[in-house]
C-alpha cells in the first residue's frame, strides 16, 4: 500500500466500516461521559495546567490572620467578640472597599453579654462588612438548613455570602458556586459579596442568579473554577493582633478588600486544593482571597457544558478518523500524534478565548483508539495482501525485480546442479557479458532502462544459442549465460565470438545510438571439482582481462571506442591480474618513496647541431622490480587516477630542471613534457601550469607540452578550447606521434600547434620502404603548409638524418645523437654545446632520389 490512497478504499465495505467505527467511538464517548470514567484524569490534567493559567494575586486583597501570634497575645480561641468589634472600629478609620469576616457568628456569646451588641454596632458603623453563612448538613433525615449569622449581625451587615465548597472525586476543591441558597440560589458567594459591596463607584461584574422554582433543597448556580494564584504567592497578610494594637497604619487598608479569618493550625477551615504544596492545606481565608483576586481580574472560568464538550470531542474524532483511514499506514503514528497535540492544545485555546475549561482526556483516548481499531479492520485486507506478497517475494528471491530474469542466487543453484551432473565428455561454460557505451551515451544509468535492455539482450542470446541456455541478470548489471554440452573449449570460444556483433547491434537499436562495445569473460568445466563461487570468480577475472584488452592506453574519458573482446579463463589470467594489482600498490608507494625520476633526451637543431631542447621522460626505479618502463605503469596510473599526480610531478620537476640549467649559465633550452589524456581533460590543468611557471619565474615559451593525436580526435571541440587556453599563457604546443592516429590536414589546421613530431615508426621506414618514405615527405610538406616546426623522433642512422635534413626537418631526436640521460649528463652536454658535433660533419648531402632508389622491391611490398 504505497499509494497516497490505499487500495482498500476501493473495497465496497470500506465506507461501511468507517461509519461503523465512527458510531462505536461515539457510543464509547457518550458512555464514558455519562459514567464520568475519566474525571480523575481530567482533574489531574487540569492540575498540571494550573501553573500556565494562574494569575498574580491582586494587591487590593489583604488578609488579617488569626494566627499563632494573635492566639499567644489574646488567649485561647474563641475570643470575646469585643476584639472583633475593636478590629472593625480600627478598619472603619481606613477607607476600605469592603471587610469580610470569615467567621460563623450563628450563636450568641453567653460568657460576655455585651460582646454581641458591641460587634453589631461596629458592623453597622463600618457599613462595608460582609458576613458568611454555610449550609447545614442534614441530620437524621431532616432537610438541609442554613447556618446564618445572628439576626443583629445580619441586619447590621452590608451583605451575606455563602462559603459552600464542592469537593471533587479526589477530595480536592477546584470550584465554587457563585450563587447558592436554600430553595433558591439567592445568596452570592462570600468573595462575590465582598466584590459587590466594594464596587461602589464602578460597575460590578454582571452576575446574577437565574430565576428558578423554589424547592426545599440547597440550590446552586454559576459553578466557577477557582482562579488560583501562582504557586508560592500569597495575599498580603497582617497578624490580627498587630492590626488590633495599631502596629499597622490605618492607611494600609485604604482602597483594599480586607478578609479576616483564621490561619492558625488546628483552628482554620483549611482545605486541600491543587494549588497547595504536597500534603499541605490552604486556609479557607486564603482560598477566598484567591477567589476574590480572580473576580477582581475578571477571571470567571467554568467547566465547558457536557453537551459542547462531547460535541467538540466527537468533532476531533471526525477529523482524525478520515486522515488515518485514507492516508497510508506509515502515517498512522504521525496522524495520531498530531491529533493528540491538538487535543492537548485545545484546552488552553478554549480557556483563553472563552474562559471555559475543556477536559481533553476523553478526546485523547478516542484519538488513540482510532488507529488500533482501524488496524484490526485491516487485518483481513493485510492477510490477503501478505499472501500475494509472499508469492512475489518467493519469485523475486530468485529473479531480478526489473528485468524478471533469474538472478545470481538462482544462477548459483543452476551451477550447483550442472556441476553435480557434469559430463566428462562435454564442456560446460559460464559467460559473463559486459556492455559499454561511448562517453556520449553514459547517461544510461537508470535501473529500469538497464533492465529492459538486459531483457532484450537475453532474448538475443537465446535466439543465437544452438541449444537451450540459462540466462541470468547479475547484481552487477551484467548478463550471465550458462551453456552446456560443448565439444571443446574452442567450441565455446567460437560460439561466444559470434555474440558481440549481434549484441552491439541490438543494444544500438534499442538505445538509438551507435558505438556499443561488448566484452565477455568465460569460465569452463567438465567435471564436478569446481564450485559455483569459484566458476563465477573465474568468469569475472576473465571479463576483467577482456575489458583491459579492449581498452586503449588512455582512460575511458578520452579513449576511442573500445573493441569487442572475448576471454576464456586460465591460470595465467589470475597471475596477470595479480601482477597488475601489485603494480598498482607499488605505484602508490613509488610516489611516497620518491622512486620516480626524470631522464632527458636532447633535441638538436638540424643546421648547427646544437641542443635546442630536451624531452622529459619518466622512469621508475623500483627496489624489487628494478627499472619499470612507462608503457607498463602509465596505463595502471591512468586507471587508478594517479596519473594526475604523476603528471603534475613531472611538469613541476621538469620546469625546475630547466630553470636550474638556466641559472647555471647553460642557456635557455626548451623543455618538452608529454601530457596524459587525463591531464588534458582536467579543467584545472591550465591553472596548474600557470601556477608552476609563476612559482619558478619561468618563461612560458620554454615549456612545450606534447599531446598525442588520439587525445585530440576524441572530441575536437573541447580539445581546441583546451589548447587555446594553454596557448594563451604562452606555452608551446606540439602534436606527438603524428601519423599514428587519424589526423588530417583539415583537422590539424584548427589547432594552435607550434610543432609537429614525426613518430619513430615513420622515421625507421626512411630508406627501407617507399610508402613509409613518401608518408614522411607528405608529413613534412603538410607541416610547411601549416607553418609548423618539425621534430623527427627515433633517428638512429646518418642516412635518416641526412634525408630529413634535405627535406627541411627542423630538429632531430634519437639514439643517433643521444639516449635519454640524467640531468647531470645533460648539463655536461650543454657545457659543450658550443662546439660543432662530430655527426654533423658526417652528414652527406644527397638527393631524395638516390635514397628512395635504394629501397628494394621486396621491402616495398
Amino acid at each position: 500500500m504505497t499509494d497516497l490512497i490505499p487500495e482498500p478504499i476501493r473495497d465496497r465495505t470500506f465506507l461501511r466500516d468507517v461509519v461503523l467505527l465512527a458510531l462505536i467511538l461515539l457510543i464509547v464517548n457518550l458512555a464514558m461521559k455519562h459514567f464520568r470514567v475519566f474525571d480523575r484524569l481530567d482533574h489531574m490534567f487540569y492540575d498540571l495546567t494550573l501553573p500556565l493559567i494562574s494569575h498574580t494575586i491582586s494587591d487590593k486583597v489583604v488578609v488579617i490572620a488569626i494566627d499563632e501570634l494573635s492566639l499567644d497575645k489574646l488567649g485561647r480561641w474563641p475570643w470575646s467578640r469585643k476584639y472583633h468589634a475593636q478590629l472593625l472600629d480600627r478598619l472603619s478609620d481606613s477607607k476600605t472597599r469592603a471587610v469580610g469576616l470569615d467567621l460563623l457568628l450563628s450563636e450568641p456569646q453567653t460568657d460576655d453579654p455585651a460582646a454581641d451588641p458591641a460587634l453589631a454596632k461596629a458592623i453597622e458603623n463600618n457599613g462595608r462588612t460582609v458576613l458568611v453563612f454555610a449550609p447545614e448538613p442534614p441530620i437524621r433525615g431532616l432537610p438541609v438548613g442554613e447556618i446564618l449569622p445572628l439576626t443583629d449581625f445580619t441586619l447590621a451587615a452590608a451583605a451575606l455570602g455563602h462559603v459552600d465548597l464542592e469537593l471533587d472525586i479526589d477530595g480536592l476543591i477546584r470550584c465554587i458556586y457563585l450563587f447558592a441558597g436554600l430553595g433558591t440560589p439567592r445568596w452570592p458567594a462570600f468573595s462575590l459579596a465582598m466584590l459587590q459591596v466594594g464596587a461602589t463607584g464602578q460597575a460590578p461584574l454582571d452576575l446574577a442568579p437565574r430565576p428558578v422554582s423554589a424547592t426545599e433543597k440547597w440550590t446552586r448556580q454559576h459553578e466557577m473554577l477557582i482562579p488560583f494564584a501562582r504557586s508560592g504567592t500569597h495575599p498580603t497578610t497582617y497578624s490580627y493582633v498587630d492590626v488590633l494594637e495599631n502596629r499597622v497604619p490605618a492607611s494600609t487598608f485604604d482602597d483594599k478588600y480586607v478578609l479576616v479569618g483564621v490561619t492558625a493550625t488546628g483552628l482554620s477551615d483549611a482545605v486541600s486544593t491543587p494549588a497547595s504544596p504536597s500534603h499541605q492545606l490552604m486556609p479557607g481565608i486564603e482560598l477566598n482571597a484567591n477567589i476574590l483576586s480572580g473576580l477582581l481580574a475578571g477571571i470567571i472560568r467554568t467547566d465547558m457544558a457536557t453537551t459542547w464538550a462531547s460535541a467538540l470531542t466527537f468533532l476531533q474524532v471526525l477529523v482524525i478518523l478520515p486522515l488515518i483511514v485514507l492516508l497510508p499506514g506509515r502515517f498512522g503514528i504521525a496522524t495520531t500524534t498530531a491529533g493528540l497535540a491538538v487535543a492537548l492544545v485545545l484546552p488552553f485555546v478554549m480557556i483563553s478565548l472563552t474562559q471555559q475549561w475543556y477536559p481533553p482526556v476523553q478526546a485523547m483516548l478516542s484519538i488513540v483508539l482510532i488507529w488500533p481499531l482501524w488496524l484490526l479492520r485491516q487485518n483481513k485486507v493485510e492477510k490477503r495482501i501478505n499472501d500475494e506478497l509472499k508469492s512475489q517475494v518467493e519469485f523475486y528471491a530468485l529473479h531480478e525485480p526489473y528485468s524478471g530474469l533469474p538472478n545470481q542466487l538462482m544462477l548459483e543453484r543452476k551451477l550447483d546442479h550442472s556441476i553435480l551432473h557434469a559430463n566428462a565428455n562435454s564442456i560446460s561454460a559460464i559467460m559473463i557479458i559486459h556492455l559499454e557505451w561511448p562517453v556520449a551515451n553514459s547517461a544510461i544509468s537508470d535501473g529500469l532502462f538497464e533492465a529492459k535492455l538486459i531483457k532484450v539482450l537475453a532474448t538475443t542470446c537465446q535466439k543465437l544459442a544452438r541449444k537451450d541456455i540459462f540466462v541470468a541478470h547479475l547484481n552487477s548489471g551484467h548478463l550471465a549465460l550458462l551453456s552446456e554440452g560443448h565439444a571443446s573449449v574452442d567450441d565455446v570460444k567460437a560460439w561466444a565470438d559470434h555474440l558481440p556483433p549481434k549484441l552491439n547491434r541490438d543494444a544500438d537499436d534499442f538505445y538509438g545510438r551507435t558505438g556499443t562495445c561488448t566484452t565477455i569473460g568465460i569460465s569452463t568445466w567438465s567435471d564436478g571439482s569446481s564450485t559455483p563461487n569459484q566458476l563465477l570468480r573465474n568468469a569475472r577475472a576473465a571479463l576483467l582481462q577482456a575489458r583491459l584488452l579492449a581498452e586503449s592506453p588512455a582512460i575511458s574519458q578520452v579513449r576511442p571506442i573500445a573493441k569487442n573482446q572475448v576471454c576464456v579463463y586460465s591460470v595465467n589470467i589470475t597471475q596477470q591480474l595479480l601482477r597488475r594489482t601489485q603494480l598498482k600498490q607499488a605505484l602508490y608507494m613509488a610516489l611516497r618513496n620518491n622512486e620516480l625520476e626524470l631522464h632527458y633526451q636532447p633535441q638538436l637543431d638540424t643546421i648547427q647541431g646544437k641542443i635546442v631542447g630536451v624531452e622529459a621522460l619518466l622512469r621508475w626505479r623500483n627496489k624489487e622490480h628494478g627499472v619499470i618502463n612507462p608503457e607498463s605503469f602509465i596505463p595502471v596510473a591512468e586507471e587508478t587516477g594517479l596519473i594526475e599526480m604523476i603528471g603534475q610531478w613531472v611538469i613541476e620537476n621538469a620546469c625546475k630542471q630547466q630553470k636550474a640549467w638556466e641559472q647555471e649559465g647553460l642557456g635557455r633550452i626548451r623543455m618538452a613534457v608529454n601530457v596524459s589524456p587525463l591531464q588534458f581533460v582536467d579543467k584545472e590543468f591550465c591553472r596548474k601550469i600557470t601556477s608552476i611557471l609563476n612559482h619558478l619565474d619561468m618563461e612560458p615559451a620554454y615549456l612545450e607540452l606534447e599531446i598525442t593525436e588520439s587525445t585530440l580526435m576524441t572530441n575536437l571541440g573541447s580539445a581546441k578550447e583546451a589548447l587555446e587556453r594553454i596557448k594563451a599563457i604562452g606555452v608551446e604546443l606540439a602534436i606527438d606521434d603524428f601519423g599514428t592516429g587519424f589526423s588530417s590536414l583539415n583537422n590539424l589546421r584548427h589547432f594552435p600547434f607550434d610543432r609537429l613530431k614525426i613518430d619513430r615508426t615513420f622515421t625507421r621506414e626512411i630508406g627501407q620502404s617507399r610508402k613509409g618514405t613518401e608518408i614522411t615527405i607528405s608529413i613534412l610538406d603538410m607541416a610547411k603548409q601549416l607553418n609548423l616546426l618539425v621534430t623527427a623522433e627515433g633517428i638512429e642512422t646518418l642516412d635518416q638524418a641526412t634525408f630529413l635534413r634535405q627535406h627541411s626537418c627542423d630538429e632531430f631526436q634519437g639514439f643517433l645523437f643521444s639516449r635519454p640521460l640524467s640531468a647531470e649528463e645533460i648539463s655536461a652536454k650543454l657545457r659543450s654545446n658550443l662546439a660543432q658535433p662530430d655527426w654533423l660533419e658526417n652528414l652527406h648531402l644527397v638527393d631524395e632520389v638516390p635514397v628512395s632508389e635504394n629501397i628494394s622491391h621486396s621491402d616495398e611490398k
